[in-house]
């Protein structure tokens, strides 16, 4: 539908934004949707508002999210403590013939807790990452508005390099 009106538009990375790695906020990134969506013309005056609403609801969703992530792997870690001390306790009143099977369930666990430690330190990076700075989630946004979902390989196959996209997962 607005192909015909759209000026051709480069592929928007990071550093387009704004200088100097300024976080952008909530408020700014909508300031800058809709400025960017006038300059090339993807949106008039009189849809701005329905659209800005949209990435707003994408940027909260996308906060919930992640703030989901940080919750389910601290379950985890705690599901699996618990399993672990339970295992411990066991071990201290089996009989022989069931210590090596005990044991190994120990060292799985143990392993289990290190990798869900780790990924507990990116979940919650993540999430502050992105609580402090739209801009990485604003530029994916745009550039799927405009050059659809497949906007990356575009930008690799023509650039033969990605923008830096920090830790900031972007799909769902």
């Amino acid at each position: 539908m607005f192909g015909i009106f759209i000026k051709k538009s480069k592929i928007l990375t990071v550093d387009m934004i704004t200088r100097d790695d300024q976080p952008i906020s909530t408020t700014g990134a909508k300031a800058i949707f809709k400025q960017r969506m006038l300059d090339i013309g993807y949106l008039g005056k009189d849809e701005l508002n329905e659209h800005v609403a949209c990435l707003s609801n994408e940027i909260k969703g996308h906060e919930q999210y992640l703030k989901d992530e940080v919750t389910n792997t601290k379950e985890e870690i705690q599901e699996a403590k618990n399993e672990l001390a339970n295992l411990k306790k066991k071990l201290t009143t089996c009989h022989d013939d069931e210590k090596e099977e005990i044991e190994d369930g120990i060292k799985l666990l143990e392993g289990e807790l290190v990798i869900a430690a780790v990924d507990m330190e990116k979940a919650t990076n993540n999430l502050a990452e992105f609580k402090k700075d739209k801009r990485a989630f604003l530029v994916d946004y745009i550039n799927t508005q405009i050059h659809g979902d497949d906007w990356m390989s575009k930008l690799r196959s023509s650039h033969k390099k990605a923008p830096r996209r920090g830790n900031v997962f972007f799909g769902r």
